[in-house]
């Protein structure tokens, strides 16, 4: 299919070969623009048809694209541009399971096809990176953090530092995280253990304890767990709690559901805080957008209400009401480094202080080996 973009300019005497001319010179506007012109003049053009599909999914818009390929394969279901099309569409749009669905018909249909033994080779290599025989025993990973919040009031600013070191296994990440905060002439310290055991294909957890031993400026004790599971038609779901001590225990219920959208991932995650306060609710809305190289992503969070974010320290609690805004950076780098970066202003109604706006900013390197 991709070959046949290739064609030499003598060659494209018609709309659809010269469109195939212009997508191969990275000219897909005009190219999508005359594709247009010849689906309207002649709507039956299933060749015209699954190029626009083709060029639309190059660009990223998978909806458009799905659209166009689903009616050629419904006018002509042996169309075999148009499958190799379509699941690459779904492969790249993070539905990996309808792509070797996909591709699986297309091999029953044709066993002796060389095109689609090699698309199900490689939708089965991409949607399984990971499987006992490929995913190495014990990968590590270790990283230090710094971090800073600044106030709006006479309170001194924030600072934090923070050391990691990572391990995965077959049976998921295990992290260990140690810190220490300073504001003004207090200093704290925690470690925490972080876990994400695999239960299931679909389902993993989140396991989270920390301790700090002086416990001023840290929650003494914080615990916490939560059930991730993927559901159908791209959604995915949680439910958990968290349980943390500073001079009282506090409990906070929380959960999520989301949903891909091509490269997008929107979210939502509400949260309960019980305290001697009394009952509050909060909202936490996500919007992450992933980038080309696997695992590298862009993420916008907002959040509303006394909890929208999860609670550390005396930062995140004794809020009546906050609204919060951050933007998150995570970008793999070459020869296993990984660059984290995250910056953020909120305002606050705190019982102890007021109204106060408060500016946050984090960045993180972290080596894999």
């Amino acid at each position: 299919m991709l070959s046949a973009l290739w064609v030499p300019l003598g060659m494209a005497d018609d709309a659809v070969e010269r469109a195939r001319v212009l997508a191969a010179g990275k000219d897909r506007a005009e190219a999508l623009a005359l594709l247009a012109s010849r689906l309207s003049e002649e709507p039956g053009d299933l060749d015209a048809r699954t190029l626009t599909g083709t060029i639309l999914s190059w660009e990223g818009r998978y909806a458009e694209a799905r659209g166009q390929l689903e009616a050629v394969l419904e006018a002509e279901p042996g169309h075999g541009d148009a499958t190799l099309a379509l699941i690459h569409l779904e492969l790249w749009s993070g539905n990996g399971a309808r792509a070797e669905q996909l591709a699986n018909k297309a091999v029953a249909s044709r066993p002796d096809s060389a095109p689609y033994q090699a698309v199900l080779e490689r939708v089965q290599r991409e949607r399984r990176p990971e499987s006992e025989d490929e995913r190495p025993a014990i990968k590590w990973q270790a990283g230090v953090e710094r971090s800073y919040i600044w106030f709006s009031d006479t309170q001194e600013s924030w600072r934090e530092s923070k050391v990691s070191a990572n391990v995965e296994t077959r049976a998921g990440l295990v992290a260990v995280h140690a810190s220490q905060a300073a504001r003004g002439r207090l200093i704290d310290r925690i470690v925490e253990l972080e876990m994400y055991p695999r239960l299931s294909r679909k389902s993993y957890a989140h396991i989270v304890a920390g301790f700090s031993p002086d416990a001023t400026l840290y929650a003494r004790r914080r615990y916490g767990a939560e059930v991730y599971h993927a559901l159908p038609a791209r959604f995915e779901g949680s439910v958990g709690f968290r349980q943390y001590v500073f001079g009282e225990r506090v409990d906070l219920v929380t959960g999520s559901i989301g949903r891909y959208y091509g490269n997008w991932f929107f979210s939502a995650r509400p949260f309960i805080d019980r305290s001697s306060f009394g009952i509050s609710q909060s909202l936490q809305l996500n919007a992450k957008r992933y980038l080309g190289r696997r695992g590298s992503f862009w993420n916008t969070r907002a959040g509303w209400g006394a909890s929208p974010m999860e609670v550390r320290s005396i930062n995140e609690a004794g809020i009546r009401s906050s609204l919060s805004f951050f933007q998150d950076l995570n970008l793999l780098l070459p020869n296993g480094f990984q660059l984290r970066l995250s910056g953020g202003v909120a305002t606050q109604n705190r019982r102890d202080r007021g109204a106060l706006r408060q500016y946050g900013l984090s960045g993180t390197l972290l080596y894999g080996f």
